[in-house]
């Protein structure tokens, strides 16, 4: 299953390939400057942050540097979705969860 998501700028693209590669697209020139491990991504309003998902963990990215800001691991690795939204300055992070029933 593919995924894409643009900042809401629309200067970069995320997108993420069938092998769990999330690519941060420069949509004015069509290049990839930095890739990221992860099933899901959302990017911040400024671009400058990226949240990614992968195997029960939560991860911040620095867009510019690629370095990760924050690691958070998922408690109830099973029952996570990779739906989550970043706040217009990137300084907090809400997660979805399915519901138990």
């Amino acid at each position: 299953m593919s995924y894409l998501s643009f900042s809401p700028d629309g200067r970069q693209l995320a997108s993420r390939d069938q092998s769990g590669v999330i690519r941060l697209w420069d949509v004015a020139v069509g290049q990839v400057p930095v890739t990221f491990p992860g099933t899901g991504a959302h990017l911040s309003a400024d671009g400058k942050r990226l949240a990614t998902f992968r195997f029960g963990e939560v991860r911040i990215w620095n867009t510019e540097t690629a370095e990760t800001i924050r690691s958070l691991p998922l408690k109830d690795q099973e029952n996570t979705s990779d739906v989550a939204a970043l706040s217009a300055d990137g300084r907090r992070l809400a997660l979805a969860s399915p519901l138990p029933w």
